[in-house]
């Protein structure tokens, strides 16, 4: 018993001396990056375009990395002058890359995602921090509000307007927090593939599943409708954009309807009271 009692009190000192002597060394590390990167206006230039390397360290300080040295997410940086140096969406490529040292389950899924490929292709950068922000990244305990903003700094056109037109999206804007997100319906948020791709949690195989998660007795149906489509007269938003138009009309109908009913009543009234007052 005694025996059991040293060894587990050495390996608490054992490890809370590596721990300090990691938390010494990284801030060594930080300080040597930061006598460059933490001064203001440190800048440089790249494919004719003028970069900050400027890093905010009360902002650093304040996310949830602020116990990482710099060359955890930057790990291939060794030396001064730096070499073979990128920037953009190499660059994000990168740091997505080494992000998977901390957060492999997560990568695991972002490896596979639509994301991944439009990232590594070049095409845009959908990288683990253009979603969760670079030195203030904090816990990812987005809103709706918040998820549906950020998807849209990417997602504009028919797949926003759409989103913002429907049931969903209104209630989301309105500040509901029960009605479905981008996220409630693409619900692996890492693993994000196309609704061609069986295996999509939007894919005509798997979309009644996913409705059922608000919905309660899902029908097949539920794959047939159209979940981004353009109000517009002809193509698959037709019936959304005429059944819109009808109830358009018959609000207005009604309405016009009710003020001069309102209008009719009141001259009647007018009439019969200048009527009496001439008896």
């Amino acid at each position: 018993m005694e025996l059991n009692k040293k060894f587990y009190l050495g390996l608490i000192l054992m490890l809370s001396l590596m721990f300090f002597l990691n938390s010494v060394a990284a801030a060594r590390t930080d300080k040597y990056c930061l006598t460059c990167h933490g001064l203001k206006g440190f800048t440089t230039e790249h494919n004719d375009k003028e970069i900050s390397l400027t890093v905010n360290q009360s902002i650093l300080k304040d996310s949830v990395h602020n116990n990482n040295n710099c060359v955890t997410c930057h790990m291939d940086i060794q030396g001064y002058p730096h070499k073979n140096v990128v920037y953009g969406t190499e660059l994000a490529v990168k740091v997505a890359n080494n992000c998977q040292m901390c957060h492999s389950n997560e990568a695991k899924g972002y490896k596979e995602s639509r994301h991944w490929e439009v990232t590594k292709e070049g095409k845009t950068d959908v990288s683990c921090s253009s979603c969760h922000g670079k030195h203030d990244i904090q816990k990812s305990d987005f809103t709706k509000q918040e998820e549906l903003e950020l998807c849209s700094e990417c997602h504009k056109g028919i797949v926003l307007e759409s989103t913002k037109e429907s049931f969903h999206g209104k209630a989301v804007e309105l500040g509901s927090k029960r009605a479905a997100s981008c996220v409630d319906c693409h619900h692996d948020s890492h693993r994000i593939l196309g609704p061609q791709h069986q295996e999509s949690s939007v894919s005509d195989k798997n979309l009644p599943k996913t409705c059922a998660k608000c919905h309660e007795k899902p029908r097949k149906n539920f794959a047939k409708g159209v979940q981004h489509a353009e109000l517009e007269p002809e193509g698959e938003g037709a019936p959304m954009y005429y059944t819109f138009k009808f109830f358009t009309w018959l609000t207005i109908l009604t309405i016009t309807f009710l003020i001069v009913h309102i209008l009719i009543e009141l001259i009647g009234k007018f009439r019969r009271a200048n009527n009496d007052e001439s008896h």
